[in-house]
């Protein structure tokens, strides 16, 4: 027998098929007379599910990737979300969209925290939260690198003060002063402002 065929064999007949001739199907029937009896070739015709768009010609039947392509599709249609009782899916399941899901500063803080004592695998905690080991493994990282600087800079890490550009301060300084001193007399001058300030 090829590689790429079957035989369905019976008390009453057989059936044969061979994908490389995939628009013939063999018959025997135990039932014809001794003369009639054998194998006898029934030549598939145009009429697949895709009606005439796949095999508009007589005696060309369903090719491999045609159905492929059929296969495929029935696989999609069982867990199409309006499949209802169409769905062809045994269990009943349902595909479902998953929406990306934020989590809140103090829940990954839990979860690395868990991750760090290490009392659990990275698989247990991620069954445990409903989560990505990898997306445990980066929060681990993240709480373990970002834990030195809970206790201050390394020593060997010099302080970076903010570079200040004290000339230009002082003159703001001097200018804004002048400025005051200047609206406060001409305030005085006008009655507007008490000289008791």
């Amino acid at each position: 027998m090829e590689p790429l065929s079957f035989e369905i064999s019976g008390t009453k007949g057989a059936l044969a098929f061979n994908w490389e001739r995939s628009s013939e199907l063999r018959f025997y029937s135990a039932s014809d007379s001794a003369s009639a009896q054998g194998f006898r070739t029934v030549l598939l015709g145009p009429a697949n599910r895709a009606g005439e768009s796949l095999g508009p010609i007589p005696a060309i039947g369903t090719a491999y990737i045609e159905s492929q392509v059929f296969q495929i599709g029935d696989f999609i249609a069982d867990f199409l979300p309006d499949g209802g009782e169409d769905s062809r899916c045994e269990s009943g399941a349902k595909m479902t969209k998953r929406s990306r899901r934020n989590h809140a500063p103090a829940f990954e803080a839990k979860v690395a925290l868990a991750a760090v004592k290490g009392d659990k695998r990275l698989a247990e905690l991620a069954q445990q939260f409903e989560l990505h080991p990898n997306q445990i493994g980066q929060w681990r990282s993240r709480r373990l690198d970002g834990a030195a600087g809970v206790f201050g800079p390394d020593k060997g890490e010099a302080r970076t003060e903010p570079s200040v550009d004290l000339k230009a301060l002082h003159a703001k300084l001097g200018e804004l002063t002048l400025e005051s001193d200047f609206l406060q007399a001409a305030l005085t001058k006008a009655g507007l402002l008490s000289a008791r300030r």
